[in-house]
């Protein structure tokens, strides 16, 4: 599971040693601060980015189902009625 980042790398930092950074990267995502305290930017990699989105969609799945289970009412419909209704 990924954590909250901590550690702000000022941009001229960045622009020195870019390949040190984009090289860590790899690990954990980096917040790069922008000059004059603007916003800051996160940096990382596509195979962190993916597992972030993946755990950010189980947790949408997650409270759906906990949604779902309590507003159920009782109506329950078997696998074997569903597959005969749409002819799977």
């Amino acid at each position: 599971m990924l954590t909250k980042v901590h550690n702000l790398i000022r941009a001229s930092e960045v622009r020195k040693n870019f390949s040190k950074y984009l090289k860590a990267s790899k690990t954990e995502p980096l917040v790069i601060s922008t000059e004059r305290g603007g916003e800051a930017r996160v940096l990382i990699n596509a195979p962190l980015y993916n597992k972030l989105i993946e755990e950010y969609e189980d947790r949408v799945d997650s409270e759906e189902l906990d949604r779902l289970v309590k507003e159920d009412k009782g109506k329950r419909i078997t696998l074997k009625a569903l597959k005969g209704k749409y002819g799977v």
